[in-house]
């Protein structure tokens, strides 16, 4: 927060955010940056070579497969490991789950048994 500076992807790829980033790799286990999409601005792009791996994340029904190319496309040029997709606001329908219903039947049946010994 605060005021924007003139060129915050300078700040992205200063030795400053190097060092940052190195520090708190010595801290923990896993760092998630969250960036605005890769198509709209640089910071994924600038922030990836001092990343060990990034996750693009997705919309159902909102990211286009060519949006989604081009995204990709953007992170292999400046050699960026994608380590993974997240497919946010997948519409599960009722009818793809309903044999889950009938273990989950079978298994409460056995369970709520088993409470009233």
């Amino acid at each position: 927060s605060g005021v924007m500076p003139p060129n915050p992807v300078e700040l992205l790829g200063s030795r400053n955010m190097e060092a940052l980033v190195d520090q708190l790799k010595e801290q923990y286990d896993y760092i998630f940056i969250d960036t605005p999409p890769v198509n709209v601005v640089t910071d994924a792009t600038v922030l990836s070579r001092l990343l060990d791996g990034l996750i693009l994340v997705t919309r159902e029904n909102i990211s286009k497969r060519d949006e989604l190319l081009y995204a990709v496309n953007r992170l292999q040029f400046v050699n960026a490991k994608l380590i993974g997709t997240v497919l946010n606001d997948k519409a599960f329908h009722a009818k793809r789950s309903y044999r889950y219903g009938k273990y989950k039947s079978y298994y409460g049946r056995d369970y709520a048994a088993d409470d009233r010994n």
